[in-house]
C-alpha cells in the first residue's frame, strides 16, 4: 500500500464537533494532562501510606502499561520513516485492541494517583482522562476513516476501541522494529519512570520531608 494512499492529511478532514475539540486537545495533550500530574507527585507524603501489596499492585500496573507502551511503540513502524510505506497498522497490539497505546499511557500514570491514596484525585484523574482521550480518539478514527475508507470500517467493526480481542485480527498488516522505539526515546521514559518509584521506595523519607517543607509554605494539607 502506498504512503498515505488517499493523500489525506490530517489537517484536510473535515472533522465532527468531537473530532474537531480532539484535533485541539492533541496539539495540547501534554499541558492538558500536566495539572492532574503534579498533582499527585505533591501528595505523595499522604501519612495514610498505602501497604506494601497495594504498592505492588500499583507498581505491577505501572510496570504492564509501559511495557505495553513499548510493544504499541514498536509496532509504529512508519513513525520515523518518512520513506516509508504508512498502512492500517492491525498487527500487534493493533491486531486485539484499536488503541492499545492510549490504554497503556492509563496504566502508566495510574500509580502516581494510588499511591496518593487519595480517592477523589484518584476519580478526577480517571475521569479527566477519559474525557480527553474520548475527544482525541474520535479525531484519530475520523483521520483513519478518511484514508483508509472501507479497510478502515471492516477494522473497526471488527476490533474494539478498549477491549482486547480473544484472537487477533486477519489480515494483520506491519511488524515490529526497535527503531521508532529508539528514536522515541522509550528506554528514557522507562528509566524515568522506573526511578521515581524506586527512589519514593528507597528514599521515602527524604522525599517525605520535602514535600512536607513545600506544603508548610503554601499551607495546604488536602488530607487534613
Amino acid at each position: 500500500m502506498p504512503l498515505n494512499p488517499s493523500g489525506i492529511q490530517a489537517g484536510d478532514v473535515g472533522y465532527s464537533g468531537a473530532g474537531r475539540t480532539g484535533q485541539i486537545i492533541y496539539r495540547h495533550r501534554a499541558a492538558s494532562l500536566l495539572p492532574l500530574l503534579l498533582a499527585p507527585v505533591f501528595l505523595l507524603n499522604n501519612p495514610d501510606f498505602p501497604p506494601v501489596w497495594f504498592r505492588i499492585l500499583a507498581y505491577a500496573a505501572g510496570g504492564m502499561g509501559m511495557a505495553m507502551r513499548v510493544l504499541c511503540t514498536g509496532y509504529r513502524t512508519w513513525a520515523h520513516k518518512s520513506s516509508g510505506q504508512r498502512h492500517l497498522m492491525t498487527a500487534g497490539p493493533y491486531g486485539r485492541m484499536r488503541h492499545p497505546l492510549y490504554a497503556a499511557n492509563f496504566l502508566v500514570f495510574l500509580p502516581l494517583f494510588l499511591l496518593a491514596n487519595v480517592w477523589w484525585l484518584t476519580a478526577i484523574f480517571v475521569a479527566w482522562f477519559a474525557v480527553l482521550h474520548l475527544a482525541i480518539v474520535r479525531r484519530e478514527e475520523e483521520v483513519l476513516d478518511a484514508r483508509y475508507g472501507a479497510e478502515w470500517s471492516a477494522y473497526s467493526a471488527a476490533v474494539r476501541r478498549w477491549i482486547p480481542r480473544i484472537r487477533p485480527y486477519e489480515p494483520a498488516q506491519g511488524g515490529f522494529s526497535i527503531e521508532p522505539i529508539i528514536k522515541g526515546r522509550e528506554p528514557v521514559h522507562l528509566a524515568l519512570w522506573a526511578g521515581f518509584f524506586i527512589c519514593h521506595e528507597i528514599l521515602r523519607s527524604g522525599f517525605v520531608s520535602f514535600l512536607d517543607s513545600l506544603q508548610d509554605a503554601v499551607g495546604i494539607y488536602p488530607w487534613n
